[in-house]
């Protein structure tokens, strides 16, 4: 255990911040969270900040990813269904390209492998929703 400092007289003890630093003003607890996305505004204000923008735009994608992997994209819409499919073909396309070209990479091959297996990934899952969304059409 390191002993306690000898205050230094050149330099005045320190001080704690003020409070208004340290500990956030939250009136109401439903101010802490931003809640469901959606339009909303905070008490005050005419729209949404930057920051609160950034913190939507993350909340819809988090969304929408956790949909994706839990298979939760259920939809009758053959747009969508084309949208799905377009997508999902878009996020396979670096891996089939990597993979096709294999040979010419070299060394580059394997961490090029590792960077393109996650879109993939999403590219499976999305045609997964979409099989998953035309059986069901089918059995109805």
């Amino acid at each position: 255990m390191r002993p306690a400092r000898k205050p230094n007289p050149k330099f005045p003890p320190e001080e704690p911040p003020p409070q208004h630093l340290t500990e956030p003003e939250v009136q109401d607890p439903s101010q802490e969270l931003l809640g469901w996305p959606g339009y909303r505004t905070q008490p005050g204000h005419s729209g949404l900040d930057p920051l609160e923008s950034t913190n939507e735009l993350g909340h819809v994608l988090g969304i929408c990813l956790r949909d994706i992997l839990l298979f939760r994209v259920r939809t009758q819409n053959p747009l969508a269904w084309l949208g799905m499919f377009v997508i999902g073909l878009l996020f396979l396309a670096p891996l089939a390209t990597t993979i096709l070209y294999n040979a010419s990479l070299g060394e580059a091959a394997l961490p090029m492998l590792v960077v393109t297996f996650f879109p993939a990934f999403l590219g499976i899952l999305l045609w997964s929703n979409l099989a998953y969304n035309m059986v069901e059409w089918i059995r109805k």
